[in-house]
């Protein structure tokens, strides 16, 4: 993400213009044959978005009159009401609203202009830092976003269509989230590595890129390792095995993996677990994905463990065509969507358990390398497939035959850099145990 002080390089002209208020430019540049549809590749934000974010009436009026869409989503599915209720704009979401923007208009996650208004404040600025926007004072925001509501419930029929802060109330949610939203973004988890040093926050600075599912790992053989040293010395009785086998795991699974849930898309709706890459594991997280891991534990301790999936060719489909969709189309409602999304991840959890063990029976040495080979691959993909795009982004061939081009080369020198470099070797035998190199025959006659 770039910020104001350090513009992206491939920052469009009109971009600039728009930052800079420069009318007179972007009316030349729109007569030049500049789109007035046409979006930043940093954020996906259109140019309508822009100056809606930026509060620009005259610009955006101009956009308008150029062909603009003034129900056009950014790349997130926000669209120019969502941008300037966002940002306080009474004066742009009223014109908006007369220049034919729908105003119960709903994003991705089925979020309206209202609930664009209810955003907190340390999130408001962590946004506005990473677009490079100027905010007034909070008093001053609240206070803009709070006439944008007033005029916003005026279009809704019912109250219950203000969608996702109205659904929450419904559970009474909102103050939950809210508050531990508030712990999540607060100071008490700032710190400062030098005098000199940006200040770096434990559970919202992103440090472990995609791999922060390895950091996730951790923490958990580290806490398996202690929970297996206490069950051990303190003679435990162990957990009944139709707990875990039969049907009567979906009785305290499904309520236990709602807790954790009810906190996910604190900031903005979304489907699924929420990714953290933080040094700290946000708690609702770090329990979400710790529920999991710690069934299958339980799980590796039962003997007749086959027992699980057995019903995998009702438990698929159920999953993928009623609980997806159905969890999908109540993304604002955290309870009921939530509670579809974790039937959803259980029943596919024990459908592809049980599906693989009735279909793949047998050991295929093909895939067996590809899966010994899959660790390796994951760690190191990322700077080899970037650089296989870069390589190939500016020939001129259909994207579908470039893609079949990234995918291939980046394969192929993934599993040669395995062969020779790790399998045999002492990296191998850390990510995947001990290997003998199988040795040579000779023959003579």
């Amino acid at each position: 993400i770039q910020h104001k002080d350090s513009p992206h390089e491939t920052e469009p002209g009109w971009l600039q213009s728009l930052k800079a208020s420069d009318w007179r430019n972007i009316k030349l540049l729109l007569e030049n044959g500049v789109d007035p549809q046409e979006v930043d590749i940093t954020f996906g934000i259109p140019m309508l978005g822009w100056a809606c974010l930026y509060g620009n009436e005259q610009i955006a009026r101009l956009l308008i009159d150029s062909g603009a869409d003034v129900n056009g989503p950014d790349r997130n599915g926000n669209c120019p009401l969502h941008q300037s209720a966002f940002m306080g704009h009474f004066e742009i979401v009223d014109f908006l609203i007369r220049s034919g923007a729908v105003p119960t208009i709903k994003g991705k996650r089925s979020e309206t202009a209202i609930d664009s208004t209810r955003v907190d404040w340390k999130t408001t600025t962590f946004i506005a830092k990473a677009l490079g926007i100027s905010l007034p004072t909070k008093e001053e925001l609240e206070g803009g976003r709070a006439e944008c509501r007033q005029l916003l419930k005026k279009y809704f029929v019912h109250e219950t269509e203000l969608t996702v802060e109205v659904l929450n109330s419904r559970w009474g949610l909102n103050h939950l989230r809210k508050r531990y939203s508030e712990f999540l973004v607060s100071d008490r988890f700032m710190i400062h590595l030098n005098a000199h040093s940006q200040p770096f926050h434990l559970i919202m600075t992103g440090v472990f890129g995609h791999l922060w599912f390895l950091w996730f790992l951790y923490w958990f053989v580290i806490l398996f390792s202690l929970i297996a040293c206490l069950i051990k010395n303190l003679s435990f009785p162990k957990l009944s095995h139709i707990l875990i086998l039969s049907p009567i795991r979906w009785l305290w699974l499904v309520p236990l993996t709602m807790i954790p849930q009810m906190f996910m898309g604190c900031f903005v709706p979304s489907f699924g677990p929420d990714t953290s890459m933080s040094i700290l594991p946000p708690p609702h997280l770090f329990t979400y994905y710790g529920i999991f891991f710690f069934f299958g534990a339980l799980l590796c301790d039962c003997d007749n463990d086959k027992q699980l999936g057995t019903w995998w060719k009702l438990g698929i489909p159920l999953a993928l065509l009623v609980a997806l969709p159905l969890a999908l189309v109540t993304i604002g409602d955290t309870f009921l969507s939530g509670l579809l999304q974790v039937i959803y991840a259980w029943a596919m959890t024990f459908g592809m358990i049980g599906m693989f063990r009735a279909l793949v029976t047998g050991e295929n040495k093909w895939i067996r390398y590809l899966s010994d080979s899959a660790y390796w691959s994951y760690l190191v993909h990322l700077p080899i497939l970037i650089l296989v795009q870069a390589w190939v982004q500016k020939w001129d061939m259909p994207a579908l035959v470039k893609f079949a081009i990234v995918c291939s080369v980046t394969s192929a020198l993934l599993l040669i850099s395995y062969h020779t470099l790790v399998r045999y070797r002492w990296l191998g035998r850390l990510l995947n145990g001990p290997r003998t190199r199988p040795t040579k025959v000779s023959v003579t006659f």
